[in-house]
């Protein structure tokens, strides 16, 4: 976990991920506009991809360590997100609506209220139904997403 003043923090980007900083200040005029979704997703799909424990927590040399029981889960992509979403009698972890049948071990995520996924013979995939988009594929590929997401800024 980490817990730092934000103007700390954006000077830290600024030294260590500077495209990233940059990538920020372009969004500040947007916030609260109706231009946000289209400029975060377009300024999103340019950032690297880094951690900000590589990016910035190594090389950072204003840092405090502080040992601490807080509990943990890496939430680094769909799959493992879904380890946070209540497990059903299949293996699957469901956030939203859905019924099953002969589906195993997958993540299954609608933002839509009263939207109903249903599923067939599905095993290991990660199914995810937003108002813009509709995505599925498979577990094990679930930290590859950023290869569509350029066509999905194009499309939308």
């Amino acid at each position: 976990m980490f817990v730092w003043r934000v103007d700390v923090f954006l000077r830290a980007l600024a030294q260590y991920l500077p495209e990233i900083y940059v990538g920020l200040e372009r969004l500040r005029p947007h916030l609260d506009q109706p231009t946000w979704d289209v400029t975060l997703r377009e300024v999103y799909a340019g950032f690297p991809i880094i951690s900000v424990d590589y990016g910035v927590m190594e090389k950072a040399r204003n840092v405090l360590v502080i040992p601490a029981d807080i509990g943990w889960s890496d939430v680094g992509d769909w799959a493992s997100l879904g380890s946070l979403f209540p497990l059903d009698e299949n293996g699957n972890n469901v956030q939203g609506r859905h019924i099953g049948v002969e589906s195993r071990g997958c993540v299954i995520f609608t933002e839509r209220p009263g939207r109903l996924v249903a599923t067939l013979g599905l095993e290991d995939l990660v199914i995810v139904d937003t108002e813009e988009a509709l995505l599925v594929l498979p577990k094990a590929r679930a930290q590859e997403i950023r290869r569509i997401l350029g066509l999905f800024n194009r499309e939308c």
